[in-house]
């Protein structure tokens, strides 16, 4: 969604893959609620301050690519001469040059926004703190 000032956006969103453990929400939630959140400002004609994007990761559970996949790939950090990621990439009917052009120049990233709520009764109960590092980025989970 445009923002009112051309400026570099803020991403929201997270995962579609889960774990057993992960709970009926893990991820999901995370790329439906900033959309539901886009289409309600749509409807009511809120235009954002700063322009907003959704992203939706892959594999970031785990499984053939490895885990955490999609952040990677958009951090441009996925390692593609890997005969395990290629065979992977083969089976999806992914080509190389479509990883490249996954990558997010993150020079035009101002925040990025996650939901995940499972989370947030653990981190609480640990005492720890919610700050995390995305790349070289530090972020904070809702």
């Amino acid at each position: 969604m445009n923002g009112q000032v051309d400026s570099p956006v803020i991403m929201a969103g997270s995962h579609i893959d889960s774990v057993p453990e992960g709970g009926m929400y893990d991820g999901v939630l995370g790329v439906l609620a900033p959309l539901e959140c886009l289409r309600t400002m749509k409807e009511e004609g809120i235009t954002p301050y700063y322009p907003i994007e959704v992203v939706s990761f892959n594999a970031e559970e785990g499984g053939l690519l490895g885990g955490t996949f999609g952040s990677r790939a958009s951090m441009g950090e996925v390692d593609i001469s890997n005969p395990i990621i290629l065979e992977g990439f083969q089976r999806m009917g992914i080509s190389p040059a479509d990883l490249k052009a996954s990558a997010i120049d993150h020079k035009k990233v101002r925040a990025f926004i996650e939901l995940h709520i499972e989370q947030g009764g653990v981190l609480d109960a640990k005492g720890d703190s919610a700050w995390y590092r995305y790349g070289d980025r530090p972020y904070m989970p809702l």
